[in-house]
């Protein structure tokens, strides 16, 4: 008889988090129970996403009923999908009560967000600052801002050392990952969701074809709009003079172009009129297909980067006045990528068939792969780990 383990989540489970979080490879080896914890610590996405028909899913909506669970089952591990909030801190609590080791993977890191620190507001978007610039704003406006980042962190990491005991390393970069880097938790140096897929995904052979793809962030209808209270980034105009900037790009470089979807979204209530166009949960196929790609800030980059495809980095002027913007043109600095302005009319749309190496190679190490990860699916390797120490 197979042992238990649980995946434990604070949003509504779907299915992008049964791939990402490798409950097929967990399976094999143990019996996995899914507890849904939205409808106790994220209500709001409990409402938006629709419940998954899936095996041994259990939707919790009290500490009682998760209390019961727990006595009812025994699980050697959980892996810990939860916030930071306060119920997750309780529930990490009941867990550690019931002796249940726990499992903390961050598989989607990003480059930091670079914002007044970098850019500053020119009438109604964001240029790059002047070396003067920058010292006046480091030196005054990032004290307050690091003694703030400083104290979260440090607080993290001291809950976190009584709750998690094996973190998954997935890059160099540790701004995501600093709040569970403590010494008293054990880590596994492996890779990303992106990295896992990329291993089964490059035994194939694919030949490239001759079209641009366009990787979609959903700027107005995402689901954390909702979930999170917050306003859509961009007018519905962003999506016209887009799909414009689409079809003057393609022209210019005699390519055909496609759109990949945000994976939360409905493929026929897109925002785009070209649904021929659009397609949906096929990013990482469609990039590797791909002569080009265009791109905002997505984890998606990833695999870009790994099947070494030139990427143009896009923004706008709605953008520029968010953080959305910042974080793209960042995204560029770091990969040496073009920028590209959506309503920038004198612009040279005639593009160069390469990429920068050193970029990409520096990228990979700090954000999608750790140096010291080997080419195994992450599940595979803790599994392995944790049939060693039993």
């Amino acid at each position: 008889m197979k042992k238990k383990v649980c995946f434990v989540t604070s949003t509504r489970f779907q299915k992008i988090d049964r791939d990402r979080f490798g409950l097929k490879y967990i399976s094999k080896e143990y019996e996995v129970i899914i507890i849904d914890l939205s409808k106790l610590i994220n209500k709001r996405s409990n409402i938006i996403f629709n419940k998954l028909k899936i095996k041994n899913l259990y939707e919790i909506d009290n500490l009682k009923k998760l209390t019961k669970l727990l006595k009812k089952n025994t699980f050697q591990f959980f892996v810990d999908n939860l916030n930071n909030s306060f119920y997750a801190l309780v529930v990490r609590s009941i867990f550690k009560y019931y002796n249940i080791k726990s499992i903390k993977y961050i598989g989607g890191l990003k480059p930091p967000i670079l914002y007044r620190y970098i850019y500053r507001r020119d009438g109604i978007r964001w240029i790059p600052l002047s070396s003067h610039e920058k010292k006046f704003f480091f030196k005054i406006k990032e004290i307050p801002l690091k003694i703030k980042s400083f104290i979260k962190t440090s607080l993290l990491k001291f809950l976190n050392s009584f709750f998690i005991d094996i973190v998954i390393v997935t890059g160099k970069n540790p701004q995501n990952l600093e709040g569970y880097l403590h010494k008293k938790i054990e880590r596994i140096f492996s890779h990303g969701f992106d990295y896992n897929y990329f291993l089964e995904m490059k035994k194939k052979n694919i030949i490239e074809k001759n079209y641009i793809l366009y990787i979609d962030q959903n700027f107005i209808y995402h689901a954390d709009f909702f979930i999170k209270k917050r306003s859509p980034f961009v007018s519905k105009s962003f999506y016209s003079k887009l799909e414009k900037f689409l079809i003057d790009i393609s022209k210019k470089n005699n390519c055909d172009f496609k759109i990949a979807l945000h994976p939360k979204s409905i493929l026929d209530k897109n925002n785009f009129k070209f649904s021929n166009k659009c397609y949906l949960n096929k990013t990482p196929e469609l990039i590797q297909k791909s002569k080009y790609v265009i791109c905002h800030y997505s984890t998606a980059v990833a695999f870009a980067v790994l099947f070494e495809k030139p990427i143009i980095s896009l923004t706008s002027l709605e953008l520029d006045n968010l953080w959305a913007g910042a974080q793209t043109r960042s995204m560029s600095k770091i990969l040496n990528t073009p920028l590209y302005i959506l309503e920038e009319k004198q612009q040279n749309l005639k593009l160069e068939n390469k990429f920068d190496k050193i970029k990409y190679n520096n990228y990979l190490n700090q954000y999608i792969k750790h140096p010291k990860s080997n080419n195994i699916n992450s599940w595979s390797t803790l599994i392995k780990r944790i049939k060693k120490k039993n």
